[in-house]
């Protein structure tokens, strides 16, 4: 076996490593069952994504006024096999956040393993992103996952608008930005340091630069300590 064999099939394990451990989820899209969005499995056996992944919004112009809880099965898919999310163990969304005041995004639904999935995650939520840096996500409609490599913007905290006009921004200090946008479905993707370290989780894309432009992802810390709760 050659050099390049050799190496191709190390690359390869590690994107099959990969896929078990940032999955796609499915629901309804467009009247089909297709990818709506992403999620992670964390090596202390909890899943995170998304809230809003799961969420029917009704919007009065460019505000969104009211959402509520999709009535639908939702699955994830690992080695092309489905399961079935159950009840979620925490979630929170803010719905309208124009009408925030606390300066906190609330986006995040954590879920328990479901049965006979078997965690083989690395995964581990990290404050340190000196390294390499990409996001990873399932792009909506595609079951393939995709990596685009991003620097951070701002660390210490993120604008978001709840209107597509400069005057609509809202700062939220459990989040920091990215300066590259990103595809709808990676929500509820990670913000990966050196393969392993989830530094952060991707909930907004903006490719509106007159606005902000780039991504919006909730930091690790905020994340990992709602999930003390629960480890």
């Amino acid at each position: 076996m050659n050099l390049m064999t050799l190496f191709h099939k190390s690359n390869e394990g590690v994107k099959q490593k990969m896929q078990r451990q940032v999955i796609p989820i499915f629901g309804l899209l467009e009247g089909d069952n297709q990818v709506i969005g992403t999620a992670i499995i964390l090596k202390c056996g909890l899943m995170i994504t998304a809230a809003h992944t799961f969420y029917e919004e009704i919007k009065e112009g460019e505000v969104t006024v009211e959402a509520g809880r999709k009535n639908e099965i939702f699955e994830i898919a690992v080695d092309e096999k489905k399961y079935t999310l159950g009840e979620p163990i925490y979630e929170m969304y803010s719905l309208d956040f124009s009408r925030i005041n606390d300066e906190i995004y609330h986006d995040l639904t954590i879920y328990k393993m479901p049965d006979g999935l078997i965690n083989e995650s690395d995964l581990i939520l990290s404050d340190d992103c000196a390294g390499y840096m990409v996001m990873k996500g399932y792009p909506a409609k595609e079951n393939n996952l995709d990596t685009t490599f991003c620097t951070i913007a701002n660390p210490d905290f993120s604008v978001r608008n709840y209107r597509k006009t400069p005057d609509s921004r809202k700062k939220f200090n459990n989040c920091f930005h990215i300066h590259q946008s990103i595809s709808h479905g990676y929500s509820g993707g990670p913000v990966l340091c050196d393969g392993i370290n989830v530094f952060g989780m991707i909930v907004y894309g903006d490719p509106n630069p007159a606005t902000e432009g780039g991504t919006t992802a909730i930091k690790a810390e905020y994340i990992k300590n709602i999930i003390r709760r629960f480890t």
